[in-house]
């Protein structure tokens, strides 16, 4: 018996396509593959996504309390110029209550001293006023355009500024004698 070593196609035959193939009779073994991702290197891949979802998560959370806030502040601002435009309009007298620090009212009379009918309510989930530094309580709007402001002890008063507790850093709502509110 000859041991000679195969030359060409035999080879691949005998050997396997590689070089340092099987010795001959031996198992042919086929290479491995070492495509895709092992169990391990998935788990630590997941556990970082989920870490850096867990974060955008939170700090998204805080972006949202913030937009509503916001939101809630412009919306107020939005009621006192709708309020006067439709004193204006119609002649009737509104006025905008500061319930408490979460919560305000629109009402709507025939005249300043008449019994008052609310038109709607706004409340936002946490106090955002500013309510012991925000001293008047009410605005009343009358039919000639202009604001007149009482503070919680029905004291009429100059101070028109509503401040904000929440937000995108500190918001005050000022409302001229027109009636005209703006954001600061």
């Amino acid at each position: 018996m000859s041991l000679a070593i195969p030359v060409g196609k035999e080879r691949s035959k005998e050997w396997g396509n590689r070089p340092g193939g099987s010795l001959p009779g031996g198992p042919m073994k086929q290479p491995q593959s070492t495509q895709g991702f092992t169990l391990l290197e998935m788990l630590v891949t997941l556990a970082v996504l989920g870490i850096l979802l867990s974060i955008g998560f939170m700090s998204a959370a805080g972006w949202r309390e913030k937009l509503r806030a916001d939101n809630f502040l412009a919306e107020l601002t939005s009621d006192f110029n709708v309020s006067r435009t439709r004193t204006l309009a119609t002649g009737q007298v509104r006025r905008i209550r500061l319930v408490d620090a979460r919560n305000y009212v629109i009402e709507t009379a025939a005249t300043k001293s008449g019994p008052w009918t609310v038109i709607r309510t706004s409340t936002y989930s946490k106090p955002i006023l500013d309510f012991p530094n925000t001293i008047t309580r009410e605005y009343v709007f009358s039919s000639r355009g202009f604001v007149e402001t009482y503070n919680q002890t029905g004291q009429l008063t100059s101070s028109t500024t509503i401040k904000a507790l929440l937000g995108s850093g500190l918001k005050t709502i000022s409302v001229t004698a027109l009636g005209i509110a703006r954001r600061e």
